[in-house]
């Protein structure tokens, strides 16, 4: 069995998240056409990166909007999408999250507990 996978790597600007949302979703519509089963993307892709304090102003629930529009895009692709973003918890995690959506299911997660909020 044969497993395609498209990693992306592309410039996604700070501060600008529906404007990378958009970037994202066409790059996964992309790759899911030319038959990717499962689509990867940098550390904080959606919302950019910056080394400071501002950066967690992007910080949601699991469930919330990004992780939403990726199980909605997922199922309707029928693909896997790993997208990281800034979990909201007690203490603020940067999760890489596995989605496909089948009932609303995360098929894989994983917390970068070691990090720090600044």
């Amino acid at each position: 069995m044969n497993i395609k996978v498209a990693i992306v790597q592309s410039e996604n600007l700070y501060n600008h998240l529906q404007q990378n949302i958009v970037k994202m979703e066409l790059q996964i519509k992309e790759a899911a056409n030319k038959d990717a089963q499962i689509v990867v993307f940098p550390e904080l892709s959606a919302c950019g990166y910056i080394p400071n304090q501002s950066i967690w102003k992007y910080a949601e629930e699991l469930g919330g909007n990004l992780t939403k529009w990726c199980c909605d895009l997922s199922k309707k692709l029928e693909i896997y999408i790993g997208v990281g973003f800034i979990e909201k918890k007690i203490i603020i995690f940067i999760t890489v999250t596995f989605l496909r959506e089948q009932k609303v299911r995360f098929a894989e997660l994983y917390e970068k507990n070691f990090m720090k909020k600044v």
